[in-house]
């Protein structure tokens, strides 16, 4: 079966994507992607796995090339475009490169998208441009790959009003929110809760 295949049958709202660093994986009733080791928390038949075999050994429904320019995340994203929330588990910790490379990937895939959001486990949350609105109490720092235009307004301890956070820079450090608030960004940018 081809990943098309397998994805045309659920509805466009959201995924789960798998990966290879060990974690606790919730029970997703929609459609699931075990990217390359991701598979070896695969349960059941359900779900669909794909990678280049470098992380498992087993058989998996679709084997990408092992001497290719993207990673097995990257190819798992390009088919994902139509979803509206994807939950990654198994892409944080373990190789420093590789889950930097892992945000950098939901960056550019985010950067296509409009009203998308990726959760990084309950770490990181990855928003397509646009105003998204939120409701928790704790700590988080925002991160962006590119300049982008910030507002944040509601019960934050620091608020933003469109102002340019640079790439990489510490100006989104160690907020906390307490409450409803509201962010609006122009580029992809990325919650890290703490």
């Amino acid at each position: 079966m081809k990943i098309e295949n397998y994805l045309s049958k659920f509805s466009k709202k959201a995924i789960q994507l798998v990966g290879p660093t060990p974690t606790s994986i919730m029970d997703f009733p929609g459609p699931c992607l075990y990217i390359d080791g991701g598979a070896k928390q695969r349960k059941s038949a359900k779900g669909f796995s794909l990678g280049d075999n470098d992380s498992f050994s087993g058989q998996l429904d679709h084997v990408l090339p092992t001497k290719k320019d993207f990673s097995d995340l990257s190819y798992a994203l390009s088919h994902c475009h139509n979803f509206q929330e994807l939950y990654l588990y198994g892409f944080l910790g373990k190789r420093r490169d590789h889950e930097l490379i892992n945000f950098g990937e939901v960056h550019h895939f985010l950067g296509e998208q409009t009203r998308c959001k990726v959760m990084f486990e309950n770490e990181v949350i990855a928003l397509s441009a646009g105003q998204w609105d939120f409701n928790f109490d704790q700590r988080f720092s925002l991160f962006c790959f590119k300049k982008t235009l910030i507002s944040l307004s509601g019960e934050v301890e620091y608020s933003l009003d469109q102002e340019h956070l640079k790439p990489y820079s510490s100006h989104g450090l160690s907020n906390h929110a307490r409450g409803k608030f509201s962010l609006n960004c122009h580029r992809p940018c990325f919650i890290f809760l703490t």
